[in-house]
Order: structure tokens, then sequence, then C-alpha cells
């Protein structure tokens, strides 16, 4: 946990210089290899996602190996394959049919862990953005769900030793898909049930994971920015009963991102 090195900061000064850094331009994300180079050479090798560590080896032996050969990660593709297939009319077809108890627990006891994290933020876990808004002369009820988002990610970005319901792969994109779906539809929708809202929080979480396909679990962008926030506007939007702005706001979206990414190729 990050909240567990600050006794190790020092020390990690002193080597910096030590470091080198390159990258890998022709390996696809998530992609990390770690060299370290002292009696002996050890290397190790992080692919594909970021808790997935494929092998450390000394010298030429091979110390660890990850021998789970991909019935998960095989599951994982075939999942990303059919998700791509679908349009949001699809998603929001497949939640209505197949949405169950199971997923209902899962969500809300995401949505318990998630606000634990946000209430340690507002305590004073992170750099305070959320109470910086609170104490703006035009704060309101919308501002107060932005300052539990910011109170989540804060708090986690600072290390707070909580888990948290991640959405693919991200625990800040989990935090703000559960927290701002769950108290924008609280805000906006009288009388709202909390099975309708997991219902659009799970479509916030597809939306959100059908953008990374396309753009990656790794790029330049924010994952709040092209991955969450849409989600989230598409879970408000199903909640409203408009599901034919999804697919537009969606669509308008991907092209948001890919005309960024072309900005910042060319800025390169």
């Amino acid at each position: 946990m990050l909240a567990d090195l600050e006794d190790k900061l020092e020390y990690a000064l002193e080597i910096l210089d030590k470091i080198e850094f390159k990258i890998l331009d022709k390996e696809k994300p998530v992609h990390v290899e770690a060299v370290v180079e002292a009696d002996n050479i050890v290397k190790a090798l992080i692919k594909g996602k970021h808790d997935d560590l494929q092998y450390i080896k000394t010298d030429k032996e091979i110390f660890y190996q990850n021998d789970d050969n991909s019935e998960e990660k095989g599951e994982s593709s075939l999942i990303d394959r059919r998700l791509k297939k679908m349009s949001v009319s699809d998603m929001i077809d497949l939640i209505e049919k197949e949405f169950s108890q199971k997923h209902f627990q899962l969500l809300e006891d995401g949505f318990k862990l998630n606000s634990q994290i946000a209430e340690a933020g507002r305590k004073g876990t992170g750099c305070g953005i959320g109470n910086s808004y609170r104490s703006s002369k035009f704060f309101n009820e919308v501002n107060e769900i932005a300052a539990k988002a910011a109170d989540g990610t804060g708090a986690r970005m600072a290390g707070v030793s909580y888990p948290a319901l991640a959405s693919s792969g991200s625990g800040n994109q989990g935090i703000f898909i559960s927290l701002v779906t769950y108290y924008a539809a609280k805000l906006f929708f009288d009388g709202i049930r909390d099975e309708e809202i997991y219902k659009a929080t799970m479509l916030a979480h597809m939306i959100g994971h059908y953008s990374k396909i396309y753009v990656g679990r790794l790029s330049a962008l924010c994952g709040l920015f092209y991955a969450a926030a849409p989600g989230v506007l598409a879970a408000l939007l199903y909640l409203a009963g408009e599901s034919d702005p999804v697919e537009f706001t969606v669509m308008v979206q991907k092209v948001a991102v890919l005309l960024r990414q072309q900005l910042l190729l060319n800025l390169l």
C-alpha cells in the first residue's frame, strides 16, 4: 500500500540516480519490465493487467512463473469481444434480463466500501479537494456529489488502507461510478429504488469498460474522462428513460477521445 511507503521515501530518493527508465514503444500496454543489476541480474515482467505478474527471473533461473494459462484471460478476452459487438441498447437489454440479487449485493457492497473511502477523504486523508468545494459560497447539492467523488479519489491516491470496488481495474473509476451514480440518482429521481440505481450503475461499469477496450487500460488520458464520466452519464440517461441519447452521447465521447489522442500525438 502507498500509505506504508512513507518511511522508505528517503532511501528511494537516495537511489533515484541509479535508476534508468526506458519507454518500450513497440509493446502494447499494460507492459512493465523491471531489471535489477547487482551481484546477479533479476528481471520481472507485468503484462496484460496491472496485477498480472508473468515471471521473476534470477540470472537465467526462473524464480516465479505464472502458470495460470488463461482460462481467466481467455474468459476476459471473450467478454471484451462480446461487449465490443454490443450497442448500448444491447447492454440495457442484457441488464434488464439478467440483473440478479447477486449483482445487487455486489454493487451495494461496493458502494459501501467506496463510501468508506470517501468518508476518510472528507475527514482529512488526501489533499482535501472535496472540502475545498464545500467552502465555496456557490456550493450546492450537485457540488456535494462532486465533493464526495473528490473525497474518495483523493483518499485512494493518498494510499488509504481500505478496499475499493474497482471498475476495469481502476479503484478511482470504481469510486467515481458508484458514488456519483448513486447520489445523482437520489438527487434527480424522487423515490427511486436502490435496485434501479444499481442497474444503472452496472450500465455505467459496462460503458466504462467498453471505452477501455478501444483506448486501452493505460493511456495518456485519465480514465475518469473517457470511461467513468460517460458511464455515469449513460446511467442517468437510462434512469431518465432516454436510451437513444445514450447511443449518441457515447459516440460523441468516442470521437472526442480520438480527437484528443490525435492532438496529443501531434504535440509529441
